[in-house]
């Protein structure tokens, strides 16, 4: 288990920042940075570390999700949908964004479409973690 599993957010990120200064091209590494500081609420380091896996790989789906995250936490929503569609784009398979995509559409108010994105990653996921909070903001929506 990894420290960012752990919650040990600050040892995650002094292990990115190692694996970032071995490979400056290491696009995996930002995105994962991208979402320890999501979850540490540091937005706009994040949206910096997603911004720059993208730039090193375009068609890796998770930064745009991971962007995503961080301009809802920011109350961005439009450009989450955006970025979080981007990602299912490239990977239609990818749960956890259609989790994002769905959170967002929920702060609009667009319940029908964040019903059908929060389904669709239940249907999607082996993440126990992810199928979870899908179903509690299914609950929170009254489905």
């Amino acid at each position: 288990m990894t420290y960012r599993h752990k919650g040990d957010y600050d040892k995650a990120i002094a292990d990115y920042n190692k694996a970032i200064e071995l490979d400056p091209n290491y696009a995996s590494a930002y995105n994962s940075r991208a979402y320890t500081y999501n979850r540490m609420g540091e937005y706009d380091k994040a949206i910096a570390d997603a911004n720059r896996a993208i730039e090193l790989d375009p068609d890796f789906a998770n930064p745009y999700s991971m962007r995503g995250a961080a301009y809802s936490g920011k109350g961005e929503y439009d450009r989450a949908i955006a970025d979080c569609s981007k990602a299912i784009e490239l990977d239609p398979s990818y749960d956890r964004a259609y989790y994002n995509r769905a959170f967002a559409y929920s702060e609009k108010g667009e319940v029908t479409k964040a019903i059908g994105d929060l389904e669709k990653c239940i249907e999607l996921s082996t993440d126990p973690e992810i199928v979870e909070m899908a179903q509690e903001l299914l609950k929170e929506l009254g489905k």
